[in-house]
């Protein structure tokens, strides 16, 4: 029996997937413009563009149960059709 990737791997899969549509992404998942600018704050020393992506997801991650159920369907949303986990 072969064990699927774990979530900080589909984080990590997604940050590096998405371009310049995660802050569209970060609203579609209800994530608050104040928390958005956080996260650009807590990178502004290292603005690496996957770090602050990956970022976003994990404060989704963390406030949203099951969140990795709802990726996928919030990325199509969004205009993200090239992922598909």
């Amino acid at each position: 029996m072969s064990i699927g990737p774990n979530k900080e791997d589909i984080l990590q899969y997604v940050a590096s997937e998405l371009g310049d549509e995660w802050k569209k992404l970060a609203q579609f998942l209800s994530l608050k413009s104040v928390r958005i600018q956080a996260i650009l704050r807590q990178n502004n020393q290292n603005p690496e563009p996957k770090k602050i992506r990956y970022d976003m997801l994990v404060t989704w991650a963390k406030r949203v149960p099951r969140c990795l159920n709802k990726v996928s369907g919030s990325m199509h949303s969004c205009s993200i059709s090239y992922i598909s986990l």
